[in-house]
């Protein structure tokens, strides 16, 4: 960015609070659409929510299902925390789910989802 940027203050500010974090690169992309796993990631961090990863893998076969999001997806965690409500206990290094909550109709619609 440069310093006549009409966003960098904004984008300064919101990277002060642990937001915005770029490119693993060290890159920013003011021009670049952004993608959904990208949202999901900034939006957490605006909200402080974080993915409990041991208890997403232990069931993967309650969660959202996404087609295109495999659990190797580097986004996968950050997604399945903005898709799926859930209850969990505060911790200093993130959240500890404890359970999901019922989504009416969700088994239907996985179901058909998956084929």
């Amino acid at each position: 960015m440069s310093e006549d940027d009409w966003f960098r203050d904004a984008v300064t500010l919101a990277a002060s609070f642990g937001w915005l974090r770029g490119y693993p690169d060290g890159d920013f992309r003011p021009d670049a659409a952004i993608r959904r796993s990208e949202t999901a990631a900034v939006v957490n961090r605006m909200v402080n929510r974080s993915p409990d990863r041991a208890w997403i893998r232990a069931h993967s076969e309650a969660l959202q299902f996404y087609p295109d999001v495999l659990p190797v997806h580097w986004a996968y965690a950050q997604i399945q925390e903005a898709a799926n409500g859930h209850n969990f206990v505060p911790r200093p290094a993130g959240e500890r789910w404890t359970g999901l909550w019922e989504r009416p109709g969700s088994g239907e619609i996985r179901s058909a989802l998956r084929g």
